[in-house]
């Protein structure tokens, strides 16, 4: 085709360059999911599912799955729909989505310090007589309304979206009535690893660490999933009432709220209730994300700790999540972007790093002692949130310089 057009000009070499930049980025990452896609049964069932890795990651998590169908919509709609049915297939009949799915229950591990453990109801399961579980009690950043919303603006399945749907809706239901203690329409995690960012030093007072020793940093960032555990086994009421380590995250309530404008979308067609709710639910939630967490002297958003609401002030990218809610007012926008242009905080050679460069607990690397990741590096998942939330408030250029920046680095 290239020779019966003749010379490319200029515009057309570039073009013609980022179109097989993109396809290579496509069929490559197409390959990726293909070779992390495993097979399980359930309840009679088969399901396909994809795990972040097969080494480090072999089990299915919540919100990389809601990453998986958004990427996987741009390859085979049919895989995209299939990461949804699988998560759903271990909803509980309250309307609870667990974070990690155990298909694999052979490498469940059952050491009492382990994450598989502390992370999971059943106080005796390290005993090796006893059953382990099949998912985790922890939840994640509630992304599955825009990954529905996705697969469906690319497929028009209505056959699946009234599938689904119902179980959608119930679990934003779910939300709301088990982790809004104050009912301010915030939801609460009730540990940092239920945040997705896990190490972020966000989380780091908390837990009270301040010098980040070996000793100290691994044995204090699980002492909250340790009383969970140990002293409540999950129970929700029990832990909100007696404990002070819940907080009322800002990425998560971000994402949210972003999460309930989608499932307004996508049941404004079969359950114009839901929808109505959705969206009035996400207006409440805004309004008490912007009058509790929103700082108007340092333009950021910070946590809030426990009942009595305490703010730590360290900069992460967690405060700049409340960008990709569609409906945040232009003069936070612009503050939270100033932010992101200052070279002495976001504004890396690569952006975005996940703690603001000038914090003393930023680490170039990533690592602290071992491994303990969201300290710095850059996150693909969190550019891509905050890429689509600044074009969506006009930001275009700055969107796709982050774009570029995005793909130079994978």
């Amino acid at each position: 085709n290239l020779k019966k057009q003749g010379p490319l000009s200029c515009d057309s070499k570039l073009l013609f360059l980022q179109n097989l930049m993109t396809f290579n980025f496509k069929q490559k990452a197409g390959n990726l999911l293909q070779q992390n896609t495993h097979k399980s049964f359930y309840q009679a069932k088969k399901y396909r599912y994809t795990v972040p890795s097969n080494k480090v990651y072999p089990f299915q998590w919540f919100w990389d799955s809601c990453f998986h169908a958004i990427s996987w919509s741009h390859i085979d709609t049919e895989r995209a729909k299939e990461e949804i049915y699988s998560l759903l297939s271990h909803q509980g009949t309250d309307g609870f989505i667990p974070h990690v799915i155990f298909w694999n229950q052979k490498l469940v591990r059952r050491f009492f310090l382990d994450w598989n453990y502390l992370e999971s109801k059943g106080r005796w399961f390290f005993l090796p007589f006893t059953k382990k579980p099949k998912t985790t009690s922890h939840i994640q950043p509630p992304l599955i309304a825009q990954a529905v919303e996705k697969i469906y603006q690319k497929t028009n399945d209505d056959k699946f979206l009234k599938l689904v749907l119902p179980s959608i809706i119930k679990y934003y239901h779910w939300l709301i009535e088990n982790r809004d203690p104050d009912n301010d329409g915030l939801i609460s995690i009730v540990a940092q690893f239920e945040s997705g960012l896990d190490f972020n030093p966000a989380y780091d007072p908390n837990t009270i660490i301040f010098k980040h020793s070996p000793i100290t940093f691994w044995p204090f960032s699980r002492l909250t999933e340790v009383k969970n555990k140990v002293f409540y086994n999950f129970n929700l009421k029990q832990i909100f009432k007696h404990t002070n380590h819940h907080q009322e995250d800002i990425l998560v309530n971000s994402i949210f709220i972003q999460g309930l404008n989608s499932l307004s979308n996508i049941a404004q067609k079969y359950d114009k209730k839901a929808a109505d709710w959705a969206k009035v639910q996400s207006q409440k939630s805004l309004q008490s994300l912007i009058n509790k967490c929103y700082d108007s002297k340092s333009g950021l958003f910070w946590n809030l700790r426990g009942k009595s609401e305490q703010k730590f002030k360290i900069k992460t990218v967690i405060s700049l999540m409340p960008i990709i809610i569609p409906d945040l007012p232009k003069d936070i926008v612009n503050k939270l972007v100033k932010h992101l242009e200052n070279k002495n905080q976001f504004s890396a050679p690569y952006q975005i790093p996940t703690v603001s460069l000038d914090e003393s607990s930023f680490k170039p690397d990533n690592k602290l002692i071992r491994s303990f990741i969201w300290r710095g590096s850059v996150s693909i998942n969190i550019n891509w949130f905050i890429i689509n939330g600044l074009r969506k408030h006009g930001y275009y250029k700055l969107s796709d310089k982050l774009t570029k920046q995005s793909k130079n680095l994978v």
